[in-house]
């Protein structure tokens, strides 16, 4: 199995020495870079293919969460801090773990499990077929249970680390322990698409784009990404049309 080659970024010294001592006591890790700031940790991405980053949030100039959101393809991220309120934005970006400092070895080697099963899933999976769009509804493993879900009722998909939710037109919410590609794979893609690193969205549920690129919903307004807004707008397009067609 190839090492698992991650990308250190915290302006704390004392932190790398941590991660750095913590990665020698497990063979399948490699630190390949440290970076101080996020300037840095930009050209190392750069310079080295990178499957996972430690990552701390407060920095200076840039913080950890809005350098992770500015990636259009960020590797795996794992967070790094003293600092406990920002567990939800983290999840928001599909981090792999949140790791609160000061942290100890056994914590740290979980991350990195749930790091190389992230990325095996990723990387050695097959593909899975696109459900046909004309499929009325599907069998999904929610909340411990097997229920079946209408497409026409899927509204949105939200990545929340190792688990995915299913926002439902009817306001339900199912948790579901299957990645965010997962769906993106699956899903009909003349209906739903990626408009966020952390979600997917049924063109059946947009009711407006605002002027700030948000696509509102009867029941959550999802931020649509700078990357991801000109495919989008195509396949709004291309999606009115087929209903105009239909009529």
């Amino acid at each position: 199995m190839n090492p698992l080659r991650c990308l250190l970024v915290d302006d704390e010294p004392l932190a790398h020495g941590v991660i750095e001592n913590y990665a020698a006591r497990l063979p399948g890790v490699e630190i390949v870079a440290t970076c101080l700031n996020t300037a840095s940790a930009r050209e190392a991405l750069h310079a080295h293919k990178i499957d996972l980053m430690f990552l701390d949030i407060q920095m200076p100039r840039m913080t950890g969460l809005h350098f992770l959101d500015q990636l259009e393809n960020p590797p795996l991220a794992i967070l790094t801090t003293a600092y406990e309120d920002y567990a939800l934005q983290g999840y928001d970006l599909d981090v792999v773990d949140y790791l609160l400092k000061p942290f100890e070895f056994e914590r740290f080697e979980q991350a990195i499990a749930k790091a190389e099963l992230r990325l095996s899933a990723v990387n050695g999976s097959t593909p899975s077929e696109k459900i046909p769009s004309n499929t009325p509804s599907l069998l999904v493993r929610c909340d411990g249970t097997t229920q079946r879900v209408s497409l026409i009722n899927l509204c949105y998909v939200q990545a929340m680390g190792d688990y995915t939710k299913l926002g439902l037109c009817d306001g339900r919410v199912l948790c579901c322990h299957q990645p965010l590609h997962h769906w993106e794979e699956i899903l009909p893609g003349e209906t739903f698409i990626r408009i966020h690193r952390s979600y997917i969205l049924s063109l059946n549920c947009v009711e407006e784009v605002t002027a700030n690129y948000d696509a509102v919903t009867a029941h959550i307004t999802i931020p649509i990404s700078r990357s991801h807004r000109r495919d989008f707008t195509t396949a709004l397009q291309k999606h009115q049309k087929r209903l105009r067609g239909s009529k």
